[in-house]
């Protein structure tokens, strides 16, 4: 028996990898990332592990809240999420090539909604896929096929 959706099996974001634009930071500037999401298995592992550690220690205020989950992404991100950069310029405007050092240091001081902006853009699947294959493609009927 054929699966007749196969084809979807490329659709999987588990192992794949986007570049994020950033032209707050740099007319260049480029974060290639991972998938900030359960699909991302160690990522995903750490991240329930410390929301655990969060819920024992509850707060009422929602800025609150708010500000320690993006907290733990700052630490998480440059061990899990962040791959790479192009592009990103120090404070002298030299080109800083990437380690998870360099990402520790930028994910702690990049200004909430830009690190926000970045979060957002890595746990949605879309940022990871192409264009969806239309019709025509699938049956083998477009030139592309």
């Amino acid at each position: 028996m054929t699966n007749r959706f196969a084809y979807l099996a490329a659709r999987d974001i588990s192992t794949k990898t986007a570049d994020v634009r950033l032209p707050q930071i740099a007319a260049e500037a480029t974060i290639k990332v991972r998938p900030a999401t359960d699909s991302n298995v160690l990522y995903y592992n750490d991240l329930l592990r410390r929301f655990g550690a969060l819920r024992a220690t509850p707060t009422k205020d929602r800025n609150e809240e708010v500000g320690r989950h993006r907290s733990i992404d700052r630490e998480l991100y440059p061990e899990y999420i962040i791959v790479g950069w192009s592009g990103m310029p120090d404070d002298k405007g030299n080109d800083v090539p990437f380690s998870k050092e360099a990402a520790q240091e930028l994910c702690a001081v990049l200004p909430d909604w830009l690190f926000d902006r970045l979060r957002a853009m890595a746990m949605t699947a879309e940022t990871f896929l192409g264009p969806s294959p239309d019709s025509a493609e699938l049956s083998g009927n477009s030139e592309t096929a």
